[in-house]
């Protein structure tokens, strides 16, 4: 009974989203985020508690004020993603512009293949979403199985609308490793608590367990390692930035290599939430399993 009222609620919330003219996406979507933010005292405190850690710095007054702003953009992103459908690709290859898109289209077009590791920052929804548009190919999507059967299918349907894969983590490993085989695009995020059997890397001053999947793939086929970061401007649009993590020097597919390239990959993402800590996902609880 519980998986179908929250089922209807998201409908609800869909259908009302649907109703409304982009130009208000925002402003709903701060809205939603405020509401949150009052409603969820113990997703607040988890937030403060990680601001707190990663900039001891900071006083109270500015780490509260990041945190209101951290609950917007997680309305900002929901809100956004619930309006997939009314996007075309005109309008997204308008607001949300690529970096150095040539550099991406001959990879693209000449089959490399390449493994994008993100996180949490901005809409990371339509980043995905936006990248496959740009370069008019198909990303095929590691994502996190939601609990709820009927809200999982509705969140993989838009995931998917403008010609994504979503897959599960489940069926991460077998279907990665045939994607890049032939050449195409694996895109995951590994910026949230990974399980206490993963690698341990530093983040933030803290040796903390994390997701070793997109490393382990780039090591084990040999393909190109791309940090991609899509972030909100103060006009709403938003700009993707990406880069390449280099690992010539890492040859053979083992533990200590994975380690030392999940390290790379993890500084990089750490410079970009430093410069804009507003718009990572700080509400869950990424320093779970620490060493």
């Amino acid at each position: 009974m519980l998986t179908l009222i929250e089922y209807c609620g998201f409908e609800l919330l869909y259908g009302i989203v649907n109703l409304l003219p982009m130009d208000w996406l925002s402003g709903a979507g701060k809205f939603l985020g405020r509401v949150y933010y009052f409603l969820s005292s113990s997703r607040r405190e988890i937030a403060v508690q990680n601001l707190l850690s990663a900039f001891p710095e900071k006083g109270t007054e500015e780490i509260n004020a990041i945190t209101k702003k951290v609950f917007e953009n997680v309305g900002i992103t929901f809100t956004e993603f619930l309006w997939t459908k009314n996007f075309s690709r005109e309008k997204i290859s308008k607001i949300v512009e690529l970096e150095n898109v040539a550099e991406l289209q001959i990879l693209v077009e000449q089959n490399q293949g390449a493994v994008f590791v993100s996180g949490h920052l901005g809409n990371w929804e339509l980043t995905a979403i936006a990248i496959g548009v740009h370069l008019n190919t198909s990303l095929c999507a590691i994502v996190k199985t939601q609990h709820n059967i009927r809200v999982d299918k509705k969140i993989s349907e838009l995931r998917c609308y403008f010609g994504n894969r979503a897959v599960s983590m489940e069926r991460a490993i077998r279907e990665s490793i045939s994607e890049l085989q032939n050449g195409g695009i694996v895109a995951l995020l590994s910026d949230q608590s990974a399980p206490k059997e993963s690698v341990y890397v530093n983040f933030f001053g803290r040796n903390v367990a994390t997701f070793q999947g997109p490393t382990a793939f780039a090591l084990k086929t040999k393909k190109p390692l791309i940090a991609v970061y899509g972030l909100r401007n103060e006009s709403g649009d938003y700009k993707i930035s990406w880069e390449k993590i280099g690992f010539d020097d890492l040859s053979n597919y083992n533990n200590d290599n994975i380690a030392t390239l999940t390290q790379r990959q993890t500084d990089l993402l750490e410079q970009v939430i430093r410069k804009h800590p507003e718009q990572w996902l700080w509400l869950h609880r990424r320093w779970k399993h620490v060493q």
